[in-house]
């Protein structure tokens, strides 16, 4: 009960808020050997942008929870933001295998692909996001964005193609 409360409270709190709520969270993850407080350490520490911090306590979720895609998920985020896209990819392609094809699944696939810069298989991941829910305004901006990165910009074929579309001068 209190670990679905400090759950909620993490959510909500303004981030001035946040550092009182996960001393809350570690003195919890201490006291209770189950995956839901260490998960609240986590994202208490994703919070505060204590990037290492989060993914140890993410890490240590699994170890009671290998299969809670919520986890996996938090650590496909956050190995992202320490730049190990690699992880990123096996958190998120084990968190689609355990929930299928939800939106959330394939948006964490599609950001660490991008991460890694595998852009086409993330446009690719985020096509079948937008199948699913044509309104998700993050993930329409999202392949736009990535369609955008796959568009020719230098080179020698790139100043042909402009060229190519400039107006003759007379």
């Amino acid at each position: 009960m209190e670990l679905e409360a400090v759950l909620r409270a993490l959510v909500a709190a303004a981030i001035v808020d946040v550092p009182v709520i996960a001393a809350r969270a570690r003195r919890l993850a201490h006291e209770h050997a189950v995956w839901l407080a260490p998960y609240a350490l986590g994202v208490a520490e994703r919070r505060l942008a204590n990037w290492t911090g989060a993914r140890r306590a993410f890490e240590a979720a699994l170890e009671y929870a290998p299969g809670a895609s919520p986890v996996r998920l938090e650590l496909a985020t956050t190995c992202i933001a320490l730049g190990d896209a690699d992880a990123a990819i096996v958190h998120a392609t084990r968190a689609h295998e355990l929930e299928g094809d939800s939106a959330r699944a394939l948006g964490a696939l599609a950001a660490a692909l991008l991460a890694a810069r595998r852009n086409h298989e993330a446009l690719g991941m985020i096509e079948r996001v937008l199948e699913i829910d044509p309104d998700d305004a993050a993930s329409r901006s999202l392949a736009a964005n990535i369609r955008a990165s796959l568009r020719p910009r230098g080179g020698a074929i790139a100043r042909i193609f402009r060229a190519l579309l400039r107006k003759p001068r007379r």
